[in-house]
């Protein structure tokens, strides 16, 4: 029951987000594109937990998980970087250290006015 309650939490929670306010921020940012980390060995250290794709602001991380017997390893992990706002909270949640930030670092500026404009007029 307390499982139930917490996804329930977690679910109205999403929903009750603005998405113009999460997803299209009004300043400029310069961050490295994402890199999903491996260990020594060159085996994949994410335990597919989910949590990066859970607190994510703008949707952006899509992640299917594969479980066997006896591992839970991520059959696909993606990001669209279009929607990628670049805060970082995808970093700070995972446990193991599995995803962060590269040294690719690229600069992007959005405009607030210009994109809500244009969605009242898709919504018009």
């Amino acid at each position: 029951m307390e499982y139930m309650i917490s996804v329930v939490c977690l679910y109205a929670h999403h929903v009750s987000r603005s998405i113009a306010g999460t997803m299209i921020p009004s300043m400029q940012w310069v961050r490295g594109e994402h890199a999903h980390g491996l260990a020594a060995g060159g085996t994949l250290l994410c335990i597919s937990c989910r949590l990066c794709a859970v607190h994510c602001s703008s949707y952006c991380i899509s992640l299917t998980v594969g479980i066997t017997a006896c591992t839970r390893t991520p059959t696909t992990y993606s990001i669209h970087y279009g929607w990628c706002i670049h805060c970082s909270l995808c970093d700070g949640v995972c446990p193991v250290g599995a995803i962060h930030h590269t040294d690719g670092i690229y600069s992007t500026t959005t405009a607030r006015t210009a994109i809500t404009s244009s969605l009242r007029m898709l919504v018009l």
